[in-house]
């Protein structure tokens, strides 16, 4: 054994284990940890002890022993040893080769091996499913052993047992039936599968990866891991240790954690502003998802992060994500490996997940236009794809959703608890003192402060922590822009110079003035040139950084001293690039930390231009991204800086700019900018128009609402209140009634008790107003919800609302829930509400669903929930009431064996009674009178096997007996066998199912089957069932069967058919003996004259002259292609008289024209020549002849001996046309290989 084998091989060689369990012997295999898989029959008896060879002791798992059909059982090891389980796998193909290693009886009882070939699938008569292997040989002692197939590495079947027929064949209990038996061991063995190659792991069709995979997941995980703001720190924690999982909507009401949606949804886009964790989601799912691949567990997708500006790139997708991954993963595979990798799916099943980052990034429309329509395309070819972005423009949602086929989901911003969790990790890897305290403390400022909302956004969350964690005693800052300003001065404090210093001291003079001063100037210019780089790249302009970094310096008086090579000034400004904190170095190039921070920088690069700047806050039909983020923090500079902006802003508020302007300046005031007093109050007054205007989106109103409590709360609380009153979308009512709340407490109170008492409204709205009323008052609630319940009735609103008032007021919702057990009409509803009671108080809930149970009015289903249900309130509860159901005759049969089979399982012993009743009911069908017996096994096993013994012997049954015996056999084979033989003697029993009951014997006692049937092969039966058991007989036992065979073959009262075959089973067991009897039944019969062709053939080779007298006569009688058979046999005996009768045959003009060219054919060209003189074949013209040998060779209806025959005799007359004919069958794959032979053999004569 060699290569990927020799692994397989020893590992599968410490999974078996040598079973003793009494006198029998066998092997046995782990397929889990603890649990070893066998042939039930290997053990004694369910309760007899199993020990291994080395002294290991294993016991029976319960529920797992199933003998008979299956014939399967799982031990658990008592003892310590774990061996690599197996991998059971389902796929095995015709010509697989196979390999098991067992322990068999005999002196390699120490271990053996044998090589097997699977030739497929055979199926018993009782529908059991077995694998057929030959070429290989396993004995006794080897059942239960495992048989591995080489082609995917997995076990594919259990050794059940030897054909004692056929030493070389064995049959296997398929992987298939161990699965459907015992689905838990489904699981994968993570530990055998890294010991297959890639096309083993294909052929099984598990989701597991490959070894060229691994090393990919590997650098996935590792890359998903890194945190996206690393420059922050000198040592920033994996992302894992500090990643929160963040909710997102599709703006519903309904909220679920981002990663979740994309692992049910798979296709979606994410949107989230600047710093929402757009690309954290993406590294985080990167991380989570390799790293789920690596450890064994299955996921529905292989993640592939690449930003979106790699779809750009030329070629086809796998190149394109081969791109982005390289420039985002520090992966061991260069770019055709990963493109070939990336042209296939990952697993079997499983889709790549392209994780699109950025889609804003792409700055030029166009472009952008191009990577969606691409995505789109892609998508159309079935390619899954999560695209991230900030919000984009109309057009573009709609073409990265595939026209709306493809949901939109809003990354949600971290409520307080979140916030507060996200700061204590922060502060725990930063290293601040008792950070759960310290994180209290820095949210309760936080949210006294301007930046709240700001604080939820983790990009803005993540400055503010390393900020504080840095000096807990400073301010919080009063905007978003003032924080960008500490935390970029913070990274000019915390990054070092000394590698820049070194490296112009190298080339000028350390310690002289000039090196230093350029130094200096380098540093001191930096923020500005880094800022003018920004607004470069956020208006297309592309290259590598330190290049274009070396002509803003030389633009501001920073030049390349003279004794500095150029190759070398540009290494030191690589220097300076990276010590800055704002770029990062990536394998692509370097880049800025964060987009907004390219923003916020390209921002400080306009604001030089002072009161100029202004023309960059003209009015806008539109604000996108980066032009939105950059002006927000132009407009924050330049107040800072005293520049004024009134004019600008107030012109944005006016009527014909408001729709599309207002939301700039609400932003301005959301990111804590102290907007002029001018502006304030006009923005007041256009807000309170905003939100009674009905034609606005309920986005637009929403902001509003909000901006408008932030500014002015008296204000905002009547507008409030009227709009609550007013005919508005309940939508806006209920909101209106909640920010109330905040500002009115009793006056959002009365707003929300109208609403869930508005019977105008829809019941779900009701609910959503009570729930809302309960959240701010539970007295209030409880009086709303109570109300709904009632009016609301066999609904599920209604129990809903009822069960809520439980978690309130205890009582008042069980009184709801009872009045809907007593007084609603669904039943199904009033299950729902007795199951709600019980699950709250057993006592009310068995009152409740006892009342169900014995209410006839009841359909009987829910009659028998009921009862199953009230088991749950008290031992024994349902006992009267399921024995009414099990023997109440009107009721449907299912119901009343569900319900005796609950008594049974739950130790009754009148419900086992019960199964016995119903299964020996006559006027029950007969299929649910087995599943009564069945549902009796699962309880009892012997009462079980008794029952079916009944049912074996009852012949109201009928032939399902039969079917029922395969089930009692293996139990007990000589009481089954009795009452077979018996079914087999029965003449008043159908004649073939006595056969079958004979056959059946044989599995489990063969001597008594024998017997039965060597009975039945001598009673006055049908004939084909006196053959078919004789016939079974001789395959058994040849001595007992040939008497019989051969009293058939001399019965002169039966018919030839019958006897012919008879000698020819005869002559399949002994050729001299069957012989014999071929040429008696020839001798002492008047053969057909159908069969003489066929009983010639077959008595030949024992009387020569008599099988030619049959093969003459039936080429006398027959006609038409039946006779050029005969012919073609005569030929080999007697030449000359075949001849003689080919000639008359061609002869006759009534024989077809093909059928006549067939016997020409077989004559010579002399014989042709002469029938053609005599005038006996008509003379057909050379261009008939032609037409007609060519539409014979080109004929696919004729046989192909016919063609090739036709195209010779064309050669003959035309040797192009014939060589041509010739070539076509030569070349034809559908033609059979002797034939195209003979065609090539014909061809090389003719050229």
């Amino acid at each position: 054994m060699h290569g990927s084998r020799a692994p397989l091989e020893e590992a599968l060689r410490a999974a078996t284990v040598p079973l003793v369990s009494g006198k029998k012997v066998g092997t046995g295999f782990f397929v889990a940890p603890d649990l070893v898989l066998t042939s039930a029959h290997v053990l004694d008896a369910p309760e007899s002890p199993v020990t291994a060879a080395a002294g290991q002791r294993f016991e029976v798992l319960p529920g797992t022993y199933l003998p008979g059909t299956v014939d399967l059982v799982l031990l658990r090891a008592l003892d310590t040893h774990q061996p690599v389980p197996v991998q059971l796998g389902e796929p095995a193909e015709a010509g697989d080769q196979l390999w098991t290693y067992g322990y068999p009886d005999d002196s390699y009882r120490a271990g053996d091996s044998a090589l097997l070939e699977l030739e497929g699938f055979s199926e018993r008569d009782d529908g059991t499913i077995l694998l057929k292997t030959a070429r290989g040989r396993v004995r006794p002692g080897n059942s239960g052993g495992p048989v591995l197939n080489w082609r995917t590495g997995a076990v594919c079947g259990v050794v059940r047992l030897r054909d004692t027929r056929h030493g070389d064949t064995a049959r296997l209990v398929p992987a298939r039936t161990v699965f459907e038996c015992y689905p838990f061991l489904r699981g994968l063995s993570v530990r055998w599968l890294e010991l297959l190659d890639d096309d083993q792991l294909t052929a099984l069709g598990v989701a597991y990866p490959g070894p060229l995979m691994r090393r990919y997941l590997r650098a996935a995980a590792a890359a998903g891991d890194e945190h996206p703001y690393a420059a922050v720190l000198d040592a920033t924690p994996p992302l894992s240790r500090v990643y929160l999982r963040q909710h997102a909507s599709d703006g519903t009401d309904q909220r679920a954690f981002a990663d979740d949606l994309v692992r049910e949804r798979l296709d979606v886009q994410v949107l989230g502003g600047p710093g929402a964790g757009k690309s954290s989601l993406v590294r985080h799912l990167t991380a989570a998802e390799a790293n789920r691949w690596l450890a064994g567990s299955s996921g529905a997708f292989v993640p592939v992060p690449l930003p979106a500006a790699a779809l750009l790139a030329p070629g086809g997708l796998p190149d394109q994500l081969a791109e982005g991954v390289t420039s985002m993963l520090d992966v061991d595979l260069d770019r055709a490996t990963l493109a070939k990798l990336f042209s296939e799916p990952p697993l079997p099943g499983v889709p790549w997940l392209l994780l699109v980052d950025g889609v804003d990034e792409v700055l030029d429309l166009q472009q952008r236009s191009i990577a969606l329509t691409r995505i789109d395309g892609y998508r159309a070819r079935g390619h899954r794809f999560l695209v991230t972005s900030r919000p984009l423009s109309a057009p573009d949602l709609q073409r990265g959703s595939s026209n709306g086929k493809y949901p939109y989901f809003s990354i949600s911003p971290f409520d307080e608890p979140q916030f507060r969790e996200f700061a204590r990790t922060w502060f725990a890897e930063l290293g601040v003192d008792d950070p759960e305290p310290a994180a209290a403390r820095f949210v309760d400022r936080i949210h006294r402060s301007k930046l709240a909302e700001l604080a939820a956004v983790p990009l803005t969350a993540t400055m503010m922590c390393v900020l504080h964690a840095q000096d807990p005693d400073q301010d919080i800052p009063v905007s978003r822009a003032e924080l960008y300003d500490r935390f970029v001065a913070l990274l000019a404090r915390r990054r070092g110079v000394a590698g820049v210093y070194e490296m112009v001291s190298h080339w000028i003079g350390r310690g002289t003035r000039r090196a230093e001063q350029t130094a200096e100037d380098l540093l001191a210019q930096l923020h500005a040139v880094l800022s003018q780089l920004a607004h470069e790249n956020l208006d297309g302009v592309t290259g590598p950084l330190p290049e274009r970094a070396a002509v803003v310096f030389a633009d501001r008086g920073v030049r390349r001293p003279e004794s500095v090579p150029a190759g070398e000034w540009i290494n030191v400004l690589r220097e300076v690039l990276r010590s800055c904190g704002l770029v990062v170095e990536k394998p692509a190039g370097f880049t800025f930390l964060h987009q907004t921070m390219e923003e916020y920088l390209a921002a400080c690069h306009l604001a030089e231009y002072g009161a100029a700047a202004l023309k960059e806050l003209a009015p806008r039909d539109a604000w996108r991204s980066p032009d939105l983020e950059v002006r927000l923090f132009l407009v924050a500079r330049l107040i800072q800086e005293e520049v004024e902006v009134s004019r600008a802003l107030l012109r944005l508020l006016k009527r014909r700019h408001r729709r599309t302007n207002l939301g700039f300046v609400l932003e301005l005031e959301r990111q804590g900018v102290r907007l002029p007093d001018r502006v304030e109050r006009q923005l007041r007054q256009v807000l309170v128009a905003q939100v009674g205007d009905e034609s606005i989106t309920h986005a637009e109103w929403l902001a509003a609402a909000e901006a408008l409590r932030c500014l002015d709360e008296a204000h905002a609380a009547e507008v409030f209140r009227t709009l609550s009153q007013s005919r508005a979308t309940f939508q806006r009512r209920l909101k209106a009634g909640l920010l109330l709340l905040g500002l009115r407490r009793e006056t959002g109170l009365s707003v929300l008790a109208g609403l869930s008492d508005d019977r105008r409204l829809t019941g779900a709205d009701r609910l959503l107003a009570s729930r809302a009323l309960v959240e701010a008052d539970a007295a209030h609630g409880v009086r709303a919800l109570a109300d709904l319940a009632e009016d609301l009735p066999d609904t599920d609103l209604g129990l809903e609302a009822a069960h809520a008032v439980v978690g309130l007021d205890w009582a008042t919702g069980l009184d709801l829930l009872s009045g809907a057990v007593a007084g609603w009409r669904d039943a199904r509803m009033r299950l729902k509400a007795a199951r709600m009671i019980s699950a709250l108080d057993a006592a009310r809930g068995l009152t409740a669903l006892t009342g169900l149970a014995r209410d006839h009015r009841v359909a009987a289903a829910e009659r028998l929930a009921a009862a199953v249900a009230m088991e749950d309130c008290g031992a024994g509860a349902s006992f009267p009431v399921l024995s009414g159901l099990a023997v109440d005759p009107a009721i449907d049969e299912r119901i009343r064996i569900e319900a005796a089979g609950k008594l049974a399982a739950w130790g009754q012993a009148g419900g086992g009674e019960l199964l016995v009743k119903l299964a020996l009911d006559p006027a029950m069908s007969v299929r649910k009178r087995l599943e009564a017996a069945a549902k009796l096994a699962e309880v009892s096993p012997a009462e079980g096997h008794e029952l079916r013994m009944r049912l074996v012997a009852d012949p109201t049954v009928g032939d399902e007996r039969l079917d029922l015996a395969l089930i009692t056999g293996p139990i007990d084979p000589a009481g089954t066998a009795r009452v077979l033989v018996r079914l087999s003697e029965d003449e008043q029993s159908n004649a073939v199912v006595r056969l079958q009951a004979a056959q059946t014997v044989l599995e489990f006692a063969p001597a008594e089957g024998i017997a039965a049937l060597e009975r039945l092969a001598r009673a006055s039966v049908a004939t084909p069932v006196r053959l078919e058991a004789a016939g079974m007989v001789a395959d058994e036992d040849f001595d007992r069967g040939t008497p019989l065979l051969w009293d058939l073959v001399a019965d002169p009262l039966l018919d030839f058919a019958t006897r012919f075959t008879a000698a020819r089973q005869l002559h399949g067991h002994d050729r001299e003996l069957g012989g014999a009897a071929l040429v008696e039944l020839a001798r002492g019969t008047l053969v057909p004259v159908a069969d003489r062709l066929r009983l010639g053939k077959e008595v030949l080779p024992f009387d020569r002259a008599l099988g030619t007298g049959l093969i003459r006569s039936a080429a006398e009688h027959y006609t038409g292609g039946p006779k050029l058979d005969a012919l073609a046999a005569l030929r080999s005996v007697e030449p000359a008289e075949a001849r003689r009768l080919y000639k008359r045959f061609v002869a006759d003009r009534s024989v077809p024209a093909d059928l006549r060219d067939r016997a020409l054919a077989q004559l010579t060209p002399s014989e042709r020549a002469e029938l053609e003189k005599a005038g006996q074949e008509p003379r057909l013209s050379r261009r008939q002849q032609l037409k007609q040998y060519q539409s014979r060779a080109e004929d696919r209806e004729l046989a192909p001996e016919d063609r090739v025959a036709a195209a010779e005799s064309l050669a003959r007359l035309d040797s192009a046309k014939g060589g041509a004919a010739l070539e076509a069958l030569a070349e034809d794959t559908r033609v059979p290989k002797p034939v195209r032979r003979r065609a090539e053999k014909s061809l090389r004569r003719v050229r």
